[in-house]
């Protein structure tokens, strides 16, 4: 039920309104529809240009949302917190480049999520050849890949999923 589209280097998959990735049936949102392909091209335009920005705009956000735990922090540990949310710019600027050099190396699943009244396009990304990247110490090893995002259909505007700023 799902339809295919088919990009110079990648697939991209449109998921019907009723289809849940199955790791994420108890959290995944309820109220969904079915993306049309202009909203996926939509995307496919803005994606390049405002994935700095997206990540910049998760590391502000971020700190906003640990302000109001100030309190609980130690003076280093809010030293932290005011370094990460620093280093946004410069951390999006450096996977922006990243993502051109990998852009055609990940296919994409769309939904169509609505939360709030807001209707967003949520991108998640498969690569076409898995790389795993150990954790030193722990015994594990993550799976190379860039995360969930979100494109608010409205405004046009991309956000790492869960970091939209609307909630």
């Amino acid at each position: 039920m799902a339809d295919t589209l088919y990009f110079d280097g990648f697939l991209g998959v449109i998921q019907p309104e009723w289809y849940t990735p199955k790791g994420q049936r108890n959290i995944f949102p309820k109220n969904r529809f079915m993306p049309s392909k202009s909203d996926i091209q939509q995307f496919e335009q803005e994606f390049l240009k405002q994935y700095s920005d997206a990540i910049e705009k998760h590391h502000t956000l971020y700190y906003e949302r640990e302000k109001e735990f100030r309190e609980d922090f130690s003076k280093e540990g809010w030293g932290e917190v005011v370094d990460y949310k620093n280093r946004g710019a410069k951390t999006g600027r450096k996977a922006e480049r990243k993502l051109k050099r990998e852009f055609d190396e990940y296919n994409r699943t769309y939904y169509g999520v609505e939360l709030n009244g807001i209707r967003f396009l949520r991108i998640e990304f498969s690569p076409h050849k898995e790389k795993w990247v150990e954790i030193y110490g722990a015994g594990e090893s993550l799976l190379q890949n860039y995360p969930p995002l979100m494109f608010e259909l409205e405004t046009g505007l991309l956000s790492l999923a869960g970091w939209t700023g609307k909630e």
